[in-house]
């Protein structure tokens, strides 16, 4: 996987002094290995999620389903996240392959994360990572992205007072 541009679309950068890239065009620090993160509304309108995308998951994204791209994958992060366990990585069929996540409550950002691992073939539950990570005991769960989202009420509990 090689990035050569900023988000800005140049790829001319210049290094400082503590050993980043820094775009001339814009100025921001090119970061060629980080993760996506994009926040995902829930159907309410109010509660919300972090959908990460890993550099690993591009990679397989744009090689194995060359015609999607992650705002497809947006599209059915919500559909995800309302069957995902927490702290286990569980995948379901999208596009005749597999997609792998983890679904997480990050401590040192205070935030909800769905993590998007890789994308497999069919006839496989398990993935090795590049960095020698081997992902096993993946939960397969059915989902079913025609189905409209709907928001759940939350039924009101009374208390009632003392006399």
């Amino acid at each position: 996987m090689k990035f050569s541009d900023c988000k800005c679309g140049s790829n001319k950068f210049n290094l400082n002094m503590k050993g980043k890239l820094i775009c001339q065009a814009c100025g921001a620090e090119f970061k060629p290995f980080g993760a996506e993160h994009h926040k995902v509304i829930k159907p309410d309108g109010f509660h919300f999620f972090w959908a990460i995308f890993t550099p690993h998951f591009i990679e397989r994204l744009t090689e194995r389903v060359p015609d999607a791209d992650i705002e497809d994958v947006l599209k059915i992060a919500a559909h995800i996240e309302r069957k995902a366990k927490r702290n286990k990585f569980q995948c379901t069929r999208w596009n005749n392959k597999h997609i792998i996540w983890k679904y997480r409550y990050n401590e040192r950002r205070k935030r909800l994360e769905l993590e998007f691992v890789s994308i497999v073939p069919m006839n496989k539950f398990t993935e090795i990572l590049d960095n020698g990570y081997y992902i096993k005991d993946v939960q397969f769960v059915e989902i079913d992205f025609s189905e409209e989202l709907k928001c759940e009420k939350k039924k009101k509990i009374r208390i009632k007072k003392k006399k």
